[in-house]
């Protein structure tokens, strides 16, 4: 983690700030001395530093703390977030807050209070929360909830079908910026790169799982805007799309003396999306592990011609994520 307490002035210590870039040894200095606690568990911490990892505190004894159970890809993706959003609020970014939502008891990952009425939290997650029926719908009023998945929880289809788990589905919301002709987003991170997946504007194929996705953006971080009213990371593509469904644009008033006849262009033909095929999704597939036909399926491969059926999704999901996690 990248955040302790400092008992003695009784602020926070954030290690990814560039006021310590040049103080470590202070740091290092006041984790030994005990100054320095978890702000989760107010446990004494370890101060490390590494070539290859930034600079973090760690917990001493292996506890029950959520601070201490998160993954080496949240871990840096919160930290590209901090360091992103700090350029953009200076002195008004924390990370690893409790906002006290009932039913939950997950530290917002950051937390950005740009005045004294805003409040935008995020969350970073690689896997699916239990229990986020409280982060769902106790978030206060005043606190704008956004949720990111880490890369490894985008699971594409060959087909270009997204195949959403229920956590995801849970947590797909509506914006200004989404089509008006389909339901919400969902934002993706990717830590090693530092890119942002964006897609937008969903539609059900398969019950419960498999959707299409009307847009589907990929820039770097740094590239990325913030809606300054809900925090939401949108790009230019997203605020111009909004504009234009909205009917709003811009318009420089210009000296009679300088006025043209406007001339309408031609209006362009609409472009009409080919209609998908729903055939083969809704027929009995044969699934890769258990070997039965079912139309109950979660994942599929249409090249192939086998699904993963429900019963056997969890074996799925558990060999997936050793795979990723190298065990």
């Amino acid at each position: 983690m990248f955040v302790a307490n400092d008992k003695e002035l009784g602020v926070r210590v954030t290690s990814l700030d560039l006021a310590w870039d040049s103080r470590f040894v202070d740091l290092r200095a006041w984790v030994t001395s005990g100054r320095l606690v978890c702000p989760g568990c107010e446990q004494t911490l370890r101060f490390r530093v590494g070539e290859q990892r930034r600079p973090h505190f760690a917990h001493r004894v292996l506890s029950e703390c959520p601070l201490s159970k998160q993954s080496a890809e949240v871990l840096e993706a919160k930290a590209l977030l901090y360091v992103w959003l700090a350029g953009k609020y200076p002195g008004k970014v924390e990370l690893d807050v409790d906002i006290q939502i009932p039913g939950w008891d997950r530290f917002a990952d950051l937390v950005v209070r740009p005045d004294d009425t805003k409040t935008f939290a995020y969350w970073v997650f690689d896997r699916s929360p239990r229990n986020r029926w409280g982060l769902l719908h106790n978030t206060p009023a005043h606190v704008s909830r956004n949720t990111l998945f880490t890369e490894s929880a985008l699971h594409k289809e060959e087909d270009g079908l997204l195949c959403l788990p229920a956590a995801q589905r849970d947590f797909i919301i509506n914006s200004k910026y989404d089509p008006a002709c389909r339901y919400g987003h969902l934002h993706f991170i990717d830590s090693r790169t530092g890119m942002i997946t964006v897609c937008r504007g969903f539609l059900c194929i398969h019950a419960p799982n498999l959707h299409s996705c009307q847009v589907i953006r990929e820039a770097p971080l740094d590239s990325a805007r913030i809606c300054p009213a809900s925090g939401e990371i949108v790009f230019e593509e997203d605020v111009a799309e909004s504009l234009r469904q909205s009917g709003r644009f811009v318009h420089r008033k210009t000296p009679e003396s300088q006025t043209r006849p406007i001339v309408q262009p031609a209006p362009k033909p609409k472009e009409t999306a080919a209609p998908l095929d729903l055939t083969w999704y809704n027929s009995a597939v044969k699934c890769e592990l258990c070997g039965k036909e079912t139309t109950d399926w979660i994942a599929s491969n249409p090249s192939k011609g086998t699904c993963i059926c429900r019963g056997c999704h969890p074996q799925s999901l558990a060999a997936r994520f050793k795979e990723l996690h190298h065990e």
